[in-house]
């Protein structure tokens, strides 16, 4: 049974790839092979994330996104170090990367564009609400509890 707790985390976790398929779908309808080269840009994404950010957070064990806290064990330990300037730019390159790109197919499908903003906002208002607001990862720039 999931903690009450990450009912939040897991929520938006499901609903930002619901986005990601949504968009791979979305381009797929124009073309596969944009579409399979977004998937994997989102698999590197992913990976590049895991890495810079998750890989720091001193509550991967306990991640109110589960998954993202449990792939972050499998990279090296980097408990101890800070996080830099270099570690948000490319996190935030990684994330513009996933939310930028399927914009010009969206922007195709009008109610796909619309439903795409629409989950994409109400999992970062639950990310930004309830999650942060509980992480005791006091590191992180967006930690609510300093």
């Amino acid at each position: 049974m999931i903690n009450k707790g990450k009912i939040h985390g897991l929520v938006s976790f499901a609903i930002f790839e619901l986005t990601i398929v949504l968009s791979v779908y979305t381009i797929a309808l124009k073309s596969l092979l944009f579409a399979a080269i977004y998937f994997i840009g989102c698999v590197v994404a992913a990976a590049v994330i895991l890495f810079l950010f998750c890989a720091k957070c001193t509550t991967k064990n306990n991640c109110s996104h589960i998954y993202p806290g449990n792939l972050a064990q499998l990279f090296p330990d980097k408990l101890n170090e800070r996080y830099r300037k270099t570690d948000y730019f490319g996190t935030g390159v990684s994330l513009t990367f996933v939310f930028i790109v399927p914009q010009f197919w969206l922007w195709s499908y009008k109610v796909l564009f619309i439903v795409f903003w629409v989950l994409s906002i109400i999992a970062i208002l639950q990310i930004n609400g309830f999650v942060c607001a509980k992480c005791e990862n006091t590191k992180c720039a967006m930690c609510k509890k300093k």
